[in-house]
């Protein structure tokens, strides 16, 4: 009778019980789970890369996630599989939204699209090497991109319009408000047919005539 009734303070209560003092650490990790786009989220480069920009200044590792695992792994289930990686989420999805209830999510989906654009390798030139970035950006950074104003800078990079997968990247510009970014996305939705059938050395080609 004295647990709470609700997934998500129980799992705050266990975790004050059983780490003590570092159950807000424990917390701070959990909760980039709680924004994972598909079936979860990778853990490596990705996990500890988001529980950074929701939790500033911490400087998580994969030895913090680690021992999370150890220490707080019923938590956290394999979900699946993303080119061969590994992706997690959480146990239940009442934990997902008391992870976030009390956030401001808008802000915390910023953060994280950002962390995720600056986390694509660069080419000699300076620019994204966006057929590069990890496979979780290249399928989900639309996701998580939509509706916040990074979309409509994305939408004009014809790098990660390229690089993007489509069906995630077509919903992703229906948000976009700027004009230059509508115009943007209009030209990839034009040169969509082209890009399904075309072989992908002439993808530029025809996204650069539409």
């Amino acid at each position: 009778a004295s647990l709470p009734s609700q997934a998500g303070p129980a799992m705050r209560q266990d975790l004050e019980t059983r780490l003590s003092g570092q159950a807000e650490r424990a917390i701070n990790l959990l909760r980039p789970l709680a924004y994972a786009q598909g079936p979860g989220l990778p853990w490596e480069d990705i996990w500890p890369l988001l529980a950074n920009a929701l939790a500033v200044g911490h400087g998580y590792t994969n030895d913090d996630l680690l021992e999370l695992a150890e220490r707080a792994g019923s938590y956290i289930v394999e979900s699946g599989t993303l080119e061969d990686r590994s992706l997690y989420r959480l146990y239940h999805r009442s934990l997902t939204e008391y992870l976030r209830v009390s956030r401001d999510q808008d802000a915390d989906e910023n953060a994280i699209t950002t962390a995720l654009v600056r986390h694509v390798p660069l080419r000699d030139n300076g620019r994204p090497d966006w057929g590069g970035a990890h496979p979780y950006i290249r399928t989900y950074l639309p996701d998580h991109a939509a509706g916040t104003e990074i979309i409509d800078i994305l939408a004009q990079d014809p790098g990660f319009l390229l690089a993007a997968d489509p069906p995630h990247l077509l919903a992703a510009l229906d948000t976009t408000t700027g004009d230059a970014a509508r115009a943007a996305a209009d030209a990839y939705r034009r040169a969509r047919p082209f890009l399904r059938w075309r072989p992908a050395a002439e993808h530029a080609a025809y996204l650069a005539l539409a």
